[in-house]
């Protein structure tokens, strides 16, 4: 009897890929689209006519590979669950990566939802990843895919037990290029299409400008001030910001500033020298262990902040169940508040959480 296989498609070359070669595999494929938002729900002057060839490219793809697919409607909780996070976490003073809370809390939780409805379904997306199982501790985890440039572990470090379990990642052992060349030979229209590169829900990429208009609310100008209190000059609104920046400060000064932190209570930016970005400790709320359920001791790894960095030594120090300290064995630069911190060891992810600003 096939196994069935629900595939998560957006229209893009990966997902596409992703469906092609499980059918190829013996599996009963069918596509689902998660409608996730219109543009009118985050911006009511939007052209939605992206979200529409999205839509019409899945279509034309499960057409050609004769498979069933449909769409399901999760607006709702995407805007609850991943754009007033988004939001929230910007006026708190963090940097967020809305693509690590989408996966965790709407794409891979709405598609294990999915599966429910069909008799030992599986679940697939085409991320570049791999997944593994460890039979002593029965438990499963995910690997590094074969594509350095495109490996895409960093954002599912907080993936649970349940959906690793039901999860495939077909693409994991491919190259990006290698997927590209399956699609064009299954003659798939989309194998030469574009990656997406901003966020989803902000295709132009000015962040600043959508917080206000979804809020309907202007950030206060504040002050800049150096890390010894002295008055800097004036910011454009505390969410325009983030830990690391050089460019955009408009002060003029032989050696360039950084921002080096924000202080939501007083609306002001903290500016330094570069040198002043390097730390070695900062703690981490909401983690996820993959090869065990809570970090009991310190813990040797190796961390990365930020999704295309290279990963670094580090100790990992447990606080509670939920939050932990990080001390890098060399000082690292710009670590910054709202980004995830992902643990490794070697090709294996062992978890994930988010930096706090409370370091």
């Amino acid at each position: 009897m096939e196994k069935t296989v629900i595939v998560g498609m957006s229209g893009g070359v990966d997902s596409a890929a992703a469906a092609f070669i499980l059918k190829e595999k013996g599996f009963q494929v069918q596509g689902i689209f998660l409608d996730l938002y219109e543009k009118k729900d985050v911006d009511q002057n939007g052209d939605d006519s992206i979200r529409k060839e999205h839509i019409d490219d899945v279509k034309k793809i499960c057409d050609i590979l004769n498979i069933t697919y449909k769409i399901s409607y999760y607006r709702e909780e995407f805007k609850k669950n991943v754009i007033d996070y988004f939001i929230n976490s910007y006026i708190n003073g963090e940097t967020p990566n809305p693509c690590v809370v989408c996966n965790k809390t709407i794409k891979f939780e709405k598609l294990l939802e999915e599966t429910k409805t069909e008799k030992n379904a599986f679940l697939a997306t085409g991320h570049y990843a791999d997944i593994g199982f460890d039979a002593g501790s029965q438990r499963y985890y995910i690997k590094k895919g074969k594509d350095e440039k495109k490996d895409q572990s960093y954002v599912l470090y907080g993936l649970k037990q349940e959906t690793l379990s039901k999860t495939i990642f077909p693409l994991g052992k491919y190259s990006k290029e290698e997927i590209r060349e399956i699609a064009k030979e299954a003659k798939l229209p989309v194998f030469d299409k574009k990656d997406s590169q901003d966020i989803c829900f902000i295709p132009d990429g000015n962040y600043v400008g959508f917080i206000e208009k979804y809020t309907g609310k202007k950030f206060e100008k504040g002050p800049f001030v150096s890390s010894d209190g002295k008055l800097l000059g004036t910011h454009n609104g505390i969410i325009g910001y983030t830990v690391g920046q050089r460019k955009g400060l408009g002060i003029a000064a032989e050696t360039p500033y950084y921002v080096l932190r924000k202080n939501i209570e007083q609306n002001s930016i903290v500016l330094g020298r570069e040198e002043e970005l390097y730390s070695k400790r900062f703690k981490i709320r909401d983690l996820n262990f993959m090869p065990f359920e809570t970090l009991m001791s310190p813990i040797k790894l190796k961390v990365k902040t930020r999704y295309k960095q290279k990963e670094k030594d580090a100790i990992l120090f447990p606080i509670d169940e939920k939050t932990a300290e990080a001390e890098f064995i060399e000082e690292q630069k710009a670590i910054t508040p709202g980004q995830a911190a992902v643990f490794y060891d070697g090709d294996i992810l062992l978890g994930g959480g988010i930096i706090t600003a409370d370091s």
